[in-house]
């Protein structure tokens, strides 16, 4: 099987979530005897925009392919326009469109912090607006033209089919971690650290709960003594530490760890001081950082929302926005050595069925079963 992966974000890196995704496919997707290629189209963009640069290459090369996966964003072509011997498939790494249903806790928690940070908050609730709506029309295209669509989690799946798609046309995949990783997180130990530590893995960004954090720290650490906080992988809208910790109160922000960029091998080493972690996020394709914690040894909190809601059961879970409940949770398991213990050692043998060898096979097998079926068309 010969494979077209087409990067969202116009590079490959392994520092960037939706590029990572297809990497690490691709590399054990290969293991089985399938062939890649992965195209950026950063060598040749100049002047025209990165949809009308794949949209060229991949007329010209679609035969050498028997899948082509476009990004759910970037490809809003007619379906005629391209040979039909090959498959076209649309993949969604997030699916913008969740964003016109859902709505984030906006204010700080105090009115000092509110008035020190409605620059820095309009900003980020601007950029992410502006650059979330741009892209819905080019999605919408993209996924009706595509011959089939690939997400990450069943939100997405009930919302296209909400959209009118029909339920055949979706495949339902979650993302992995590699052999290489999985064996960094193995070597940690499960025993409850000495002192609490909460991690956070992902942007400091509004559509990941950033004010949720800064509200959720600030409740949890009244409440337990010597809490600390590790945020990890901070950059994105916010791109520096200094910016992270201001918007904290300021009592505070001595007990917190910014690391804004790293590099993903290095994670291991990075949580296992931990004791558990924290998503608040509202919107994700999947959640890698909630499967890379709970690799680790670490229980999770997050909110019943895209992506997380597909990996951690409902004890886990709280509604969007609702950060009371997540202290709630969070406070009484770290009360409870006992059932801290017993979390430690089932999140990791949870993440163990996200692994990409598994994936990959899974992939393999719903791709052939695809081609068999266009070549009897």
């Amino acid at each position: 099987m010969r494979i077209l992966f087409c990067s969202p974000n116009r590079k490959f890196s392994r520092e960037l979530g939706g590029s990572k995704v297809m990497i690490e496919l691709a590399e054990e997707m290969k293991k089985l005897g399938c062939d890649y290629h992965l195209y950026a189209g950063e060598d040749g963009l100049k002047n025209e925009s990165y949809a009308e640069a794949l949209k060229k290459y991949v007329i010209a090369n679609i035969d050498s392919y028997d899948i082509v996966e476009v990004p759910d964003e970037h490809f809003p072509f007619n379906r005629d326009q391209f040979s039909k011997k090959s498959l076209i498939i649309a993949r969604s790494v997030l699916l913008g469109l969740h964003l016109e249903n859902i709505k984030f806790n906006e204010a700080p928690i105090t009115i000092k912090s509110k008035i020190k940070h409605l620059f820095i908050g309009n900003s980020i609730r601007e950029k992410q607006k502006n650059e979330y709506s741009d892209r819905f029309a080019d999605t919408r295209e993209t996924l009706i033209n595509a011959d089939f669509i690939n997400v990450a989690n069943s939100h997405d799946q009930e919302l296209l089919i909400a959209s009118g798609h029909a339920e055949k046309k979706i495949i339902v995949q979650p993302y992995g971690i590699n052999e290489t990783l999985f064996r960094g997180f193995d070597a940690l130990s499960t025993d409850i650290p000495k002192n609490h530590k909460i991690a956070f893995v992902g942007t400091f960004d509004y559509r990941k709960g950033c004010y949720d954090i800064v509200n959720y720290f600030t409740q949890l650490s009244s409440m337990i003594s010597n809490l600390q906080l590790k945020l990890l992988g901070t950059k994105g809208m916010i791109q520096d530490e200094t910016t992270v910790l201001n918007m904290f109160p300021k009592k505070l922000r001595e007990k917190i760890f910014v690391l804004p960029r790293y590099s993903s091998d290095k994670l291991p080493e990075l949580l296992k001081d931990c004791t558990m972690g924290i998503f608040p996020s509202y919107l994700e394709g999947f959640g890698m950082g909630v499967i890379e914690m709970l690799a680790a040894g670490l229980p999770v909190f997050a909110y019943d929302a895209p992506g997380p809601s597909d990996i951690l059961p409902g004890n886990y879970l709280a509604p969007p926005g609702n950060v009371d409940l997540l202290v709630s949770k969070s406070n009484a398991l770290l009360n409870d050595n006992n059932k801290l213990l017993q979390s430690r050692l089932w999140a990791k043998e949870h993440a163990k069925r996200y692994s990409w060898k598994i994936i990959a096979n899974d992939t393999l097998s719903i791709y052939s079963s695809l081609l068999d079926n266009l070549s009897k068309r």
